[in-house]
């Protein structure tokens, strides 16, 4: 068993075994995006956008959004979190006609 501190310090037991059982993992949600549709256009793009929401079962802590390949590392506080993406952000994603994007659903 290897055990590691979030300050780095780490412990090794080769003689005994730890069960960890979690029972309440996060549950992400989000509550706001791209205008609550769930579609970005191109003016929403041009404005940046703020995606957030909350997280059941984590009060306090860090969660880890990955949009276009770009990964954010977010603060959860008194659990909700708000994650601000830049029109510049957003512009450098992949766009699709909405032909092509509604042939790959």
């Amino acid at each position: 068993m290897k055990i590691t501190t979030p300050s780095g310090n780490t412990i090794t037991d080769g003689t005994h075994n730890a069960i960890v059982n979690l029972t309440k993992l996060p549950v992400v949600n989000i509550t706001s995006l791209f205008g609550n549709d769930g579609y970005l256009n191109l003016d929403e793009a041009n404005l940046g956008q703020t995606i957030s929401g909350t997280v059941t079962n984590l009060t306090n802590g860090t969660l880890r959004v990955t949009l276009g390949g770009v990964s954010h590392d977010v603060a959860v506080i008194n659990g909700t979190w708000s994650l601000g993406l830049t029109a510049a952000e957003l512009k450098g994603w992949r766009w699709q006609p909405d032909a092509e994007r509604d042939n790959h659903r």
